[in-house]
């Protein structure tokens, strides 16, 4: 990146000491992350640019995580390199990974949950525990099964 677009691109950074989260000022994707123009037709994420210029070049297939686990933060002292399954399962040690009925766009509760189980227990067929709940009957088979997990890639009936 050339000198005139770093010079852009730390004038959109909120810079303290170094020990602060230095928080990105400009433009963000939904999800709440950094983003810059690094060319008329390329944007990256900011976090990702801070590394590359302070730091140097990120490897093929690694993530730039945040240890501050705030997403407009580009300070490279709370940034380090891991890969998708270290990010999840960062996501997961702090808690920010919503499991059951707290997970967003649910459609079952726990309680129905235990209750297609129990259907199942009591020889109730898939298809009508399925019509029941308003789930494909490859959803109700996981479910009855007690192998439905956080992933559905489980089951490959999904």
């Amino acid at each position: 990146m050339d000198q005139e677009r770093q010079n852009r691109f730390w004038h959109k950074v909120h810079r303290l000491d170094e020990d602060d989260c230095w928080n990105w000022l400009a433009a963000k994707q939904t999800d709440g992350y950094g983003s810059f123009w690094v060319s008329t037709r390329k944007s990256m994420l900011a976090h990702r640019i801070s590394w590359t210029l302070l730091v140097g070049p990120i490897p093929d297939g690694m993530k730039v995580l945040h240890r501050c686990d705030n997403r407009c933060c580009v300070n490279p002292n709370h940034l380090f390199l891991g890969t998708q399954a270290d990010n999840m399962q960062d996501c997961s040690s702090k808690g920010r990974i919503q499991h059951g009925e707290r997970a967003g766009r649910v459609k079952l509760s726990d309680d129905d949950v235990a209750r297609i189980r129990e259907m199942s227990m009591f020889g109730a067929r898939r298809k009508d525990v399925a019509q029941v709940f308003g789930i494909s009957v490859g959803y109700a088979y996981c479910l009855s099964k007690n192998t439905y997990r956080v992933r559905s890639d489980t089951c490959p009936s999904l």
